[in-house]
């Protein structure tokens, strides 16, 4: 019996950061969609219970509407493994139990987000995470792993990126890319002030929650706003790579390290970051990579110097290596027949 994995995610953002088990033949990312309601409703954070009393719940819950799974060519000599990625917010158990009958399934959960962070997918969807009758539950962050008994996944969710089209719009000295969101506002903008009036030249891309915060915010020389949507990633990426220095700013309660982590490692970049942790982290080059508390901790002439650095990354966390996990832990599980 042949098995497969099927990676079910929300957009372009998680594709790219598992495109490196594009090359499994035992792995497959789908990218589930919504109708333009489905998205209308979710951004207005409508509780459920209302959207059931108004029948707009079938825009989430349904299967023509959320996932393309639902018409996925299931076959009869294959096992199945589907493995949501924030699109649990999104699952339901009915939905599977349905497809069960057509198909041998288990349904295992990746968790990309800290439960201490204000995620707004885990803060409003924990009776899923608790109650989803997943057969797996891993998390990249090993303190909701210790404190919940999941499996931890290290750092193995980063394929590194192609970067083609880097502009001159896209050199800086500073950048940093994030959403106004987990207690961390004050930090960004003292951080932009300090860096811009010590003469450092900076790019702020900042995701607005709200169209009143969007409305309401500042506007200053080097920070764009966006509201509603993500900034696409091939274009951070262009920003990362024209950049001297990348900037980490971790939302409060989170004690993982963030995707910008990687990209520094990646592309061979300084790092700013206020991830106390940083010193413990694999590849920690004290000359390239430094902490700070308050934004009058930062040292501007060190973001502005530039250096060559080659911290010799070797891919060690492709995702390959979590699939090499998956492929261990569920070698011995038996499907329903």
């Amino acid at each position: 019996m042949k098995r497969k994995f099927l990676f079910i995610v929300m957009g372009e953002f998680t594709s790219l950061l598992l495109k490196d088990i594009m090359s499994q033949p035992d792995c497959e990312i789908l990218i589930a969609g919504r109708t333009g309601i489905g998205t209308f409703l979710l951004r207005r954070k409508i509780p459920r219970k209302i959207l059931k009393i108004l029948h707009l719940h079938k825009f989430f819950m349904s299967q023509p509407f959320c996932f393309k799974i639902a018409s996925y060519d299931f076959r009869p000599d294959t096992e199945y493994f589907l493995v949501f990625i924030g699109t649990f917010a999104f699952y339901r158990p009915e939905m599977i139990e349905k497809l069960k009958k057509k198909a041998r399934i288990k349904r295992i959960l990746l968790i990309l987000d800290s439960m201490n962070a204000q995620s707004y997918t885990v803060s409003r969807n924990k009776d899923i995470i608790f109650k989803g009758r997943f057969d797996g539950i891993y998390s990249f962050d090993r303190y909701d792993c210790e404190k919940f008994g999941w499996k931890y996944i290290g750092r193995n969710y980063y394929s590194k990126q192609q970067v083609t089209g880097v502009s001159e719009e896209d050199i800086s000295d500073a950048y940093f890319v994030g959403g106004l969101k987990g207690n961390r506002d004050f930090l960004i903008y003292s951080t932009y002030e300090r860096l811009s009036e010590k003469g450092a030249k900076v790019l702020f891309n900042l995701n607005c929650l709200s169209k009143k915060q969007f409305k309401e915010a500042p506007r200053k020389s080097g920070i764009t706003y966006t509201s509603g949507t993500n900034i696409p990633y091939p274009d951070v990426m262009k920003k990362n790579a024209g950049t001297n220095c990348i900037i980490e700013i971790m939302q409060e309660g989170q004690r993982t390290q963030s995707i910008r982590y990687f990209e520094a490692l990646a592309l061979n970049k300084k790092l700013l970051t206020n991830n106390p942790d940083i010193k413990n982290l694999p590849y920690y080059d004290e000359r390239f990579m430094k902490y700070f508390k308050t934004a009058e901790d930062i040292d501007v002439e060190w973001v502005r110097r530039r250096e060559a650095i080659n911290y010799n990354y070797r891919d060690d966390f492709s995702p390959l290596h979590l699939m090499e996990q998956f492929r261990r832990d569920f070698s011995q599980t038996a499907f329903e027949e």
